[in-house]
């Protein structure tokens, strides 16, 4: 199997999504599933989203393939899915801030 080569873009999206702190992906009728980025997982096939409802979800993988064909609107990153014609993988960004603990 040959393994395929991120595009300039979605490298950029890839570095997007894992220098945030946490994602909310959305993907047909799962929507909202938060995610911190330590629980994304990269290899030369692509990425693992790692989530305990992974067994419920159906979408922890995404290929290098899905990842070339994104796209960035209105600041949502969004991308069909090459094994679903039906609906696309959204992901949102969050930075997180830091809080002052008061008493």
């Amino acid at each position: 199997m040959t393994k395929v080569q991120l595009t300039e873009v979605a490298e950029n999206i890839l570095n997007q999504i894992i220098s945030s702190d946490a994602i909310e992906v959305s993907f047909g009728p799962v929507c909202g599933l938060h995610v911190y980025t330590d629980n994304i997982d990269m290899s030369d096939e692509g990425i693992t989203i790692n989530t305990k409802e992974n067994d419920d979800v159906g979408v922890p993988f995404i290929s290098n393939s899905d990842l070339n064909k994104a796209k960035i609107k209105d600041g949502i990153i969004i991308m069909p899915i090459e094994n679903n014609h039906f609906w696309d993988l959204t992901i949102s960004l969050y930075k997180l801030n830091k809080i002052v603990a008061i008493n």
